[in-house]
């Protein structure tokens, strides 16, 4: 950080970050400004329609295309022989861009249409024929586990995507030595995300090449999988980050509208739009993942956690998309709260006939939490101790490794669970508390819902090793001939903050006032790199990035100005927009901008 100026009052340790500042989309948002992917044109663009499949299991024996072909200002139709028939995924590829010999769920894209308007488009996709034979289809957990079950994929045996199982110390023996444990099942069920935008694209091909407008979270990662689908280089696809209107996991590249619209963009030569209804949203887009949980604690009698198993099934649908990701956070993450001594874990991710779940805020956590921290409630019941003492007493504490590794740096569980409780009142209501008694109250025409008083704990993550063993960014700090800077960066906004996070983190380090930093919107072929925004990572991880970047900027302008002020940069300082000595007069400053063009303009600049 750039050294602060000794005329400032001793208490302003930060001018830019934690002040009110104006939110950098703020203004076009609100004016309608702001340019969503539905709100894209370009000259001769077209829209597109998707045929979706009515069956959740089926073979295909043919599609009739001609119809829709022939139907007055259609412009382009494609089916699966029309793709790259290549399967594609984030972690396991088996999801072809259009249904090849068999459709999996209902709403598994068949075929679409590109056409002068909307209207055409949706009118051609009704003159489609297809002639399916319908298959048996497993439509839960059980009916896909079930022996003789009809299989989604030939090459997952027993309906099985994938399993994840470990054992850390000695269950077996924890659990010999408890005096008291406890187990159950929990269910959690789909979730969509609903954001008020729905999932869209906007493709157009030049030399080869393909451009996609998209209102993805992750422009990079779905350059990838884009590329794979497309049977292309991934020099050959750029993704450009349009606003986004919510996204929640929801638009993290995993479904195929994207990959539709620019199939559809080169049959016809022309750029092709492609916005999801919002009954589509419900049929294919990727909602919570279901999971089934079962959990067995054990425990010594004075409230120590001695051992931990669960088995959990969790619903993947017809493709996986992250779902393997989130089976394993769904697994392992939770054995960070407490000081588990052993534990064990046997997770089973299941194909279904149903629509292909995915990231949803959370990303497992919920799920888990929702199945684990009851398991705790019913320890403490049988244990007969406060489930607040009983939560305190088995947190973690800064310098604790977790069984899978995870070294706990700081940490104030403990604290916020005391913090939570006094707020709440808990020892005062809880001495109150009468079971199986029930107030009298007067009689009265709706009764208030009966109220109860719970603790639970959760950890949660900034960032995800989830694609390697690596989670970063990149950023790129550019100071201006005029003074101002630019924030180049590939993490982009949906909706949470985070350009104008970045530009304060920029501001702060140079010394410059936040309306003099600017900052770019994602653009696979002009930022570097970026995972995009996920596991809450970008204040954390993106922050740090523009935070390195800026402060070596800082530390370039100050050795120039050094030079043109014939003083050590160690005693200049740079103080909203200018430049000068530390203990020098306001006279003796000079503008970032003159110190920048000076530095440039010289032999050897």
């Amino acid at each position: 950080m750039t050294p602060r100026d000794p005329r400032l009052p001793a208490a302003s340790s930060l001018l830019v970050v934690g002040k009110d500042v104006p939110r950098t989309d703020a203004v076009p948002k609100v004016t309608g400004a702001a340019q969503y992917v539905a709100d894209l044109h370009f000259p001769g663009m077209l829209h597109a329609a998707v045929l979706r499949s009515p069956h959740p299991h089926a073979r295909i024996f043919s599609i009739d295309t001609s119809g829709a072909a022939a139907l007055s200002g259609v412009k382009a139709v494609a089916t699966g022989a029309d793709t790259a028939k290549r399967k594609w995924g984030a972690f396991r590829p088996d999801l072809y861009p259009l249904a090849i010999d068999k459709v999996r769920y209902v709403g598994d894209e068949v075929a679409a249409v590109a056409a002068v308007d909307p209207e055409t488009a949706r009118a051609a996709v009704d003159k489609i024929v297809v002639r399916y034979e319908a298959l048996p289809a497993v439509l839960s957990l059980d009916q896909a586990l079930a022996p003789g079950a009809a299989l989604v994929h030939d090459d997952a045996p027993g309906n099985v995507a994938h399993q994840f199982g470990f054992e850390r110390g000695d269950v077996t023996a924890g659990f010999k030595a408890s005096d008291a444990v406890v187990e159950g099942t929990w269910e959690s069920v789909r979730q969509w995300h609903t954001a008020l935008e729905t999932i869209g694209c906007v493709a157009k091909w030049d030399s080869g090449r393909v451009s996609m407008w998209c209102n993805t979270q992750t422009p990079f990662l779905a350059r990838g999988r884009y590329a794979t689908a497309l049977g292309l280089p991934e020099s050959q696809v750029r993704v450009i980050q349009t606003e986004v209107g919510g996204g929640f996991g929801g638009k993290s590249g995993d479904d195929n509208a994207s990959v539709i619209c620019a199939l559809l963009a080169r049959l016809a030569g022309r750029p092709v739009k492609l916005i999801h209804t919002r009954e589509e949203e419900f049929l294919a887009s990727h909602p919570r993942m279901p999971m089934r949980y079962w959990v067995r604690l054990g425990f010594h009698k004075d409230g120590r956690v001695l051992a931990k198993e669960i088995k959990m099934w969790a619903d993947n649908g017809a493709y996986t998309g992250k779902s393997q990701a989130i089976l394993g956070a769904a697994s392992v993450r939770h054995d960070a709260l407490y000081k588990y001594p052993a534990v064990r874990g046997n997770s089973t991710l299941v194909y279904t006939n149903l629509v292909p779940t995915g990231a949803f805020r959370g990303f497992g956590n919920p799920s888990a939490d929702w199945a684990v921290e009851q398991a705790w409630d019913l320890a403490a019941e049988k244990l007969g101790i406060d489930i607040v003492e009983l939560l305190r007493m088995n947190a973690v504490d800064p310098g604790d490794v977790s069984p899978h590794n995870h070294k706990i740096t700081s940490c104030e569980l403990k604290q916020c669970i005391d913090k939570a409780a006094d707020l709440i009142g808990w020892k005062e209501k809880r001495a109150r508390k009468r079971p199986g008694h029930e107030e009298k109250e007067p009689a009265r025409e709706e009764k208030e819902p009966a109220r109860g008083l719970g603790m639970g704990c959760s950890v949660h993550v900034n960032g995800r090793r989830s694609f390697g063993d690596w989670d970063g960014s990149s950023a790129i700090v550019r100071v201006n001939e005029d003074g101002r800077a630019t924030v180049i960066t590939g993490e982009g906004e949906i909706g949470q903050g985070n350009l104008t996070v970045l530009r304060q983190i920029a501001a702060e380090e140079l010394g410059l006032p936040y309306d003099h930093v600017d900052i770019t919107r994602p653009d696979t072929d002009v930022q570097p790199h970026s995972l995009g925004a996920l596991a809450s990572r970008l204040t954390y991880v993106a922050g740090n990035a523009v935070k390195n970047a800026a402060t070596a900027a800082a530390k370039q302008l100050l050795e120039a100005a050094a030079e043109q002020f014939q003083r050590p940069a160690e005693e200049l300082t740079i103080l909203n927009g200018e430049i000068g000595p530390r203990n020098g007069s306001e006279t003796e400053f000079r503008p970032v901008g003159a110190v920048v063009r000076a530095n440039i303009y010289k032999r050897g600049g």
